[in-house]
C-alpha cells in the first residue's frame, strides 16, 4: 500500500500556462548608492505579462525607458514590519 503518492502529473499545456502566468516582460530595479561609490541592488519588481496594468506599463516603458522617471514622480513608498503589533489581531468579540 503506498501513501502520499503526490498529485496526479498536468499535461504540459498546463504546465506551460502556469509559467506563462509568472513570466515577466520586464523588472523594475530598485538601487540605493553603496559605500564605496557605486550602486547596490536593493530589490526588484517584475511587471508580469498576465496582469494587464503591469503588462501595459511595461510596454510603455520599452517603449520609452527614459519614462522610469514619470513613475518616480508618483512613486509612493513606505515600510511595513513584519512583526505585527499588539492591535494587529481580529477583534473577536
Amino acid at each position: 500500500m503506498a501513501f502520499n503518492t503526490g498529485a496526479p502529473a498536468q499535461n504540459n499545456s498546463n504546465n506551460q500556462n502556469n509559467q506563462n502566468r509568472w513570466e515577466s516582460v520586464g523588472f523594475l530595479n530598485f538601487y540605493l548608492p553603496s559605500k564605496k561609490g557605486g550602486r547596490k541592488k536593493l530589490g526588484a519588481i517584475g511587471l508580469k505579462a498576465a496582469k494587464a496594468n503591469e503588462k501595459e506599463m511595461a510596454n510603455w516603458l520599452l517603449e520609452d525607458p527614459t519614462r522610469v522617471a514619470k513613475i518616480l514622480e508618483h512613486l509612493i513608498i513606505d515600510f511595513n514590519s513584519a512583526t505585527p503589533d499588539d492591535n494587529s489581531g481580529f477583534k473577536l468579540d
